[in-house]
């Protein structure tokens, strides 16, 4: 009997490393620099409650180089709000690059994290905008959009023919 439970007991231990290595791997953050290069990994357990959106309401970001005495404090993860959040509504933040098309994001979240997107980005099949369909209008358009806004509230005074555009297309 001794045996069965000593099998078991390691078969536990194991089971048990190998699930706590993996909620590391999968609930740590990479510590990046104001560049965005990755130097470190470090655990935040109130981060770690946050969910995964391609259309975050929050961005993640450090703290660095504070000094206590002689030594330098480790980094501090700050969470922000990017947009207004209503009362109620869950904090996002994004498990991936941004900027990649959502074919590719939804690739590396399922290969990492497990799970497949369904945030309004990916249901959308991007992050799209409404831009002329000259390419070359692109450039003015913020501007004309804004003077058309205070000259008319409804923007009905535009004539450019607009399209959907993915972002990760545009900034191509």
């Amino acid at each position: 009997n001794n045996i069965v439970d000593d099998k078991r007991a390691a078969f536990t231990l194991h089971q048990s490393i190998e699930r706590t290595l993996n909620a590391f791997k999968k609930n740590n953050f990479g510590i990046v620099d104001s560049l965005h290069s990755p130097f470190g990994e470090g655990v935040y357990p109130c981060a770690a409650l946050l969910n995964h959106s391609c259309a975050p309401n929050c961005i993640l970001r450090y703290e660095f180089g504070r000094k206590v005495g002689s030594k330098f404090q480790l980094p501090i993860l700050q969470i922000v709000a990017c947009r207004n959040i209503v009362k109620g509504e869950e904090l996002t933040h994004s498990y991936v690059d941004l900027a990649l098309p959502t074919v590719e994001r939804r690739a590396r979240l399922i290969g990492t994290h497990g799970f497949e997107c369904k945030c309004i980005r990916c249901q959308k099949n991007g992050c799209c905008l409404e831009l002329p369909e000259n390419r070359g209008e692109w450039a003015l358009w913020p501007l004309k959009h804004k003077f058309a806004a205070m000259e008319d509230k409804s923007c009905g005074s535009l004539s450019t023919k607009l399209t959907e555009v993915d972002l990760a297309e545009a900034i191509v």
